[in-house]
């Protein structure tokens, strides 16, 4: 019997100088990447846009799916 405690979830991570500034668990809902603060992962940077791009899983992969994004992802 495996316990929930062990199963540990992907995590997406944001760093900055070889430093991990946020992790987020990808799981049963989507996670945003983007510059605006209400995403999960805000990225300070101008190369990024607002509401850049979502990471999710779907039949069992993960998946990154760009939000119209002007630089692309």
């Amino acid at each position: 019997m495996v316990l929930l405690e062990e199963i540990e979830m992907p995590k997406l991570s944001l760093m900055f100088d070889n430093k991990i500034v946020k992790e987020v668990p990808v799981g049963s809902r989507p996670v945003t990447i983007g510059r605006s603060p209400d995403n999960d992962i805000p990225v300070d940077n101008l190369a990024v846009s607002n509401h850049h791009a979502k990471v999710f899983f779907e039949a069992g992969r993960m998946v990154v799916e760009d939000l119209d994004s002007l630089n692309g992802t």
